[in-house]
C-alpha cells in the first residue's frame, strides 16, 4: 500500500543577523540562485498554496514560465536580489498566479534600480490582481501600475522602508558598500501612488503602512489617507524630516498629524517614526572628546515621547489603545517604545509608557 503526500506550503526561513549587528568585517553571504530547493519549488507549482523563500533562492525565470493555479500567498524576502534584471519579471510571474491573495516583497536590493517595481507601464500582457487582500512592498516605485489594479476589498497595504532609510542617510559603510542606495519617495510621490487606487474609499482596508520624505504635500497626503481608508485599525507612518527641521519643530508636526487622524474612529494602534534630530546617529567619541551639539538624555527623551503621546490622544478617538515610537540611537539600539492607553472612570485617557518595556525582544526593529 502506497501513500502520497501533497505539499501545500513551503516556508523557507533564513537566519540573518540584524543590520545593527553587522560589523565592518562581516558581509552578508550571497545565496546561490540555482540551489537545491529550486527543483522542489518548481515541482509543486500545481498544488502549492503558500510560498515563502529568499529572493536570491527563488528561480524567478523558471517560475514565470509555468502556472501556479493554487498559489495564494507569495513572500520573497532577504538579500542579494540584483534588480538590474528584467523589470517585468514580477509582472509575468504574477500573471501566472490567478488566485494570489498575499503579496509580500520585502527584500534588499543590489543593482541599478533604487525602488521596487512590480508592474511596469505598457506591458503587452495582462496581470490580474483582483484577489489581492494584502500587499507589502518596500521602497515602492511611483510609476508602478500595480496600484491601478488593486481591488477595493484590500485589507492591508504596507509601502515602507526596509532596510530603514536612516541606514542610507547615516552612510553606514556596511550598508553603503553592499546595497543599492534606496530612493525614498516623498509625500508627493506617496500621494500619487494612493491616487492610483480605484474604487475608493477602501472600506475594507484595516492596516496601512507608509514611509516618505516630507514635503509640501504632507498635509494633503494625511487628509487623503483619512478620506480613502476610513476604517483603519492600524496605521504606521515613517516620516523623514525635511532639511532644517529641528526637534522643536516636531511638536507642531505631530499636532498636524494628530488632527488628521482624529477622523479615524476605528484606529486602535498607531506606530510612528518622526526622524527626530536628537535621535540622529553620532559617531563614537574618543576619551576626553565631547560632541559639539548638546543632546537630550534618555530620560528627557522619554519625557518627550510621553508628551507626544498626550498630543496624539488629545485628538484621536478613545478607541486608540496603543502608540509606538521608533527610536534609532538615543537608547543605543533601534527600538519601538510603546505607550499603552486606557480610560479612567471619568473617561479620560491614562498613558503608560515605561522604559523597562524597551528591552523586550518584540521591541527590536529587525531588518527583513
Amino acid at each position: 500500500m502506497s501513500t502520497s503526500f501533497t505539499f501545500r506550503e513551503v516556508i523557507y526561513t533564513v537566519d540573518c543577523p540584524r543590520i545593527s549587528e553587522w560589523t565592518p568585517t562581516w558581509r552578508p553571504d550571497p545565496v546561490a540562485r540555482q540551489c537545491y530547493i529550486s527543483p522542489l519549488i518548481l515541482s509543486l507549482h500545481e498544488t502549492l498554496e503558500v510560498l515563502h523563500v529568499p529572493i536570491a533562492m527563488a528561480p524567478l525565470t523558471e517560475m514565470e514560465s509555468i502556472g501556479w493555479p493554487r498559489l495564494r500567498e507569495l513572500k520573497l524576502y532577504g538579500e542579494s536580489y540584483d534588480n538590474g534584471e528584467d523589470p517585468a519579471v514580477f509582472a509575468r510571474l504574477c500573471a501566472k498566479i490567478p488566485c494570489l491573495r498575499v503579496l509580500d516583497f520585502c527584500f534588499l536590493h543590489r543593482g541599478r534600480a533604487a525602488q521596487t517595481l512590480i508592474r511596469p507601464s505598457n506591458l503587452p500582457f495582462p496581470a490580474s490582481f483582483e484577489h489581492l487582500e494584502s500587499v507589502d512592498i518596500c521602497y515602492p516605485d511611483p510609476s508602478d501600475t500595480l496600484y491601478n489594479h488593486l481591488p477595493s476589498h484590500l485589507r492591508r497595504l504596507h509601502l515602507i522602508d526596509r532596510p530603514r532609510y536612516y541606514y542610507f542617510q547615516e552612510g553606514d559603510p556596511v550598508v553603503r558598500d553592499n546595497y543599492t542606495s534606496q530612493t525614498l519617495g516623498t509625500a508627493t510621490d506617496t500621494l500619487a501612488i494612493l491616487k492610483k487606487l480605484r474604487g475608493t474609499p477602501f472600506v475594507s482596508l484595516e492596516s496601512l503602512g507608509l514611509a516618505f520624505q516630507t514635503d509640501v504635500q504632507e498635509s494633503a497626503l494625511l487628509a487623503y489617507i483619512v478620506a480613502i481608508f476610513p476604517n483603519l485599525r492600524f496605521l504606521q507612518i515613517h516620516r523623514y524630516r525635511s532639511e532644517g527641521e529641528t526637534t522643536a519643530d516636531m511638536e507642531s508636526v505631530l499636532k498636524s498629524i494628530a488632527r488628521s487622524l482624529s477622523s479615524l474612529q476605528s484606529l486602535r494602534h498607531f506606530r510612528v517614526y518622526l526622524n527626530i534630530p536628537d535621535d540622529d546617529y553620532l559617531p563614537p567619541l574618543l576619551p576626553g572628546q565631547k560632541h559639539s551639539v548638546k543632546r537630550m538624555t534618555g530620560s528627557e527623551f522619554m519625557s518627550l515621547l510621553h508628551h507626544y503621546s498626550t498630543i496624539i490622544t488629545a485628538s484621536c478617538s478613545s478607541q486608540l489603545l496603543t502608540i509606538d515610537f521608533l527610536t534609532t540611537w538615543i537608547f543605543g539600539d533601534r527600538l519601538w517604545t510603546r505607550c499603552d492607553i486606557r480610560q479612567d472612570n471619568d473617561g479620560n485617557p491614562v498613558l503608560d509608557i515605561s522604559r523597562n518595556w524597551l528591552w523586550h525582544p518584540s521591541c527590536l526593529d529587525d531588518s527583513p
